[in-house]
């Protein structure tokens, strides 16, 4: 859920911003890969003991 919050939170500055369309693209990227990237790796370390 937190990532959720923060993915919205960075959709409404950008558009908030009124920045160029090629830099609001860029942080969407940037701050959807981070958040896939952070889910994976708590998704990993929740199953490790598990997975063992």
């Amino acid at each position: 859920t937190s990532g959720l919050i923060g993915a919205i939170s960075i959709v409404a500055l950008n558009f908030a911003s009124k920045l160029p369309l090629i830099i609001v693209l860029f942080m969407l990227f940037h701050a959807a890969y981070s958040i896939i990237h952070t889910t994976i790796m708590i998704l990993l370390l929740e199953n490790y003991p598990t997975a063992m």
